[in-house]
């Protein structure tokens, strides 16, 4: 086969795919391969006790992976900033998180915070 016939093949085809394209009514959608991210809104999330990770991803600056990563190498305590419903569901503790992220230089000052909760939450008769 010659160079020619190669090259007249080549633009029958793509003059094929170009009318078929041009002719279509049918509008084409490009399917997203990860998921849409949810935004949230800030004022539930301030008064939210508990929120996913896409939530502590938004009140912290840090995305979900950052978080798993401080959760795992226990920079976050669990049944302190996160708690785990399931062996899946996470839950991070908004008021904690914050307060975490804010008082990193001055741990004393965290701990005062965590106090605190501990003390609020076991008044309430939770369960921690």
């Amino acid at each position: 086969m010659s160079n020619f016939d190669v090259l007249a093949k080549a633009k029958a085809k793509e003059a094929r795919f170009s009318a078929a394209t041009q002719n279509s009514t049918k509008a084409r959608v490009k399917r997203r391969s990860r998921p849409i991210r949810r935004k949230y809104d800030l004022d539930y999330q301030q008064t939210a006790e508990f929120v996913d990770k896409w939530g502590a991803s938004q009140l912290t600056g840090l995305s979900p992976e950052t978080l798993k990563k401080y959760r795992l190498s226990g920079l976050l305590i669990e049944d302190i900033h996160w708690v785990r419903i399931n062996s899946k569901a996470i839950r991070y503790n908004a008021r904690l998180l914050v307060d975490w992220l804010r008082n990193r230089g001055n741990p004393r000052a965290h701990q005062q915070a965590i106090e605190h909760y501990l003390a609020a939450s076991s008044a309430n008769g939770r369960k921690t």
